[in-house]
């Protein structure tokens, strides 16, 4: 027979994993003359290795690692077929997934380790080995898989990981501000401004002298000064003891003092007296 035939008539060919160059085979049965390839048996090497088995002959055992009863790997180079709950690496299955990967069983990617199912709250990364930080907000301080972002910061801390206090002028309990910007949610009675680091105007009104938290216009006026922040004086003309007037025009509350006239009482009256 030519080369790589066999049998009756020459008609059948050599099984490709016969061993040496050119796969040669006896030309009467089909035994391979020099053996089987990796992974191969019998005389004719068309059987791959039984399970649990691999290599040149079958001859090797696969690693105890691999998942199953019988240990299943690769006929040819041993890389085990699938791993066991909680182990990974591609060939032996020798390393353990994160105790933190969320699945059951701590279940990871069977080749990188990744833990596909996300992490248990608390950590974060693919692996899930980074901690999130401690300030990020809830029982568990929860962050983002990707980047540990918290997803919320527990009260006085703003940030993506929570990590900056909110000022201490901040109001509330807490000192409470916003995490995108750490501008606060409330101020204290008599600040405003984004840290509420400004003072309201001393003639706001009220026992706290309270204004507007963004722009500091006065929620009310104290008696006598009118305007957004009370910067301005009633006329001394307005009747009554206080010389009250309206908190935005300015125009005197209980009308003008004798000899004076206007919203605001500013103009006054002349008299000509004849002789």
């Amino acid at each position: 027979c030519e080369v790589g035939k066999y049998g009756a008539g020459c008609s059948q060919t050599c099984s490709v994993h016969c061993a040496g160059v050119g796969g040669l085979c006896n030309h009467v049965t089909g035994s391979c003359n020099s053996g089987c390839d990796p992974g191969y048996q019998w005389r004719k090497c068309i059987r791959e290795c039984d399970a649990g088995r691999y290599g040149v002959g079958c001859s090797r055992q696969c690693n105890s690692g691999c998942a199953g009863s019988d240990n299943a790997c690769h006929h040819v180079n041993g890389t085990c077929d699938s791993c066991p709950a909680g182990k990974y690496g591609s060939s032996d299955c020798s390393q353990s997934c994160s105790t933190n990967c969320v699945r059951e069983d701590n279940a990871c990617d069977r080749d990188t380790g990744n833990c596909d199912g996300g992490c248990v709250p608390g950590y974060w990364g693919h692996k899930c080995l980074n901690t999130c930080s401690q300030n990020c907000g809830g029982p568990d301080n929860t962050c983002m898989l990707d980047g540990g972002t918290c997803l919320s910061c527990d009260p006085g801390f703003y940030g993506n990981w929570c990590t900056n206090p909110c000022s201490s002028n901040c109001g509330g309990q807490n000192n409470g501000c916003y995490q995108n910007n750490g501008t606060c949610i409330t101020c204290d009675p008599g600040k405003y401004g984004a840290g509420c680091l400004k003072r309201c105007s001393d003639n706001c009104g009220g026992i706290n002298k309270a204004c507007d938290r963004s722009s500091g216009v006065c929620d009310i006026c104290s008696v006598g000064y009118y305007g957004e922040t009370c910067s301005n004086s009633c006329s001394i003309h307005c009747a009554g003891s206080q010389n009250a007037c309206g908190r935005d025009t300015g125009s005197c509350t209980e009308g003008c003092d004798p000899g004076y006239i206007g919203t605001r009482c500013d103009w006054g009256l002349f008299f000509h007296v004849k002789n």
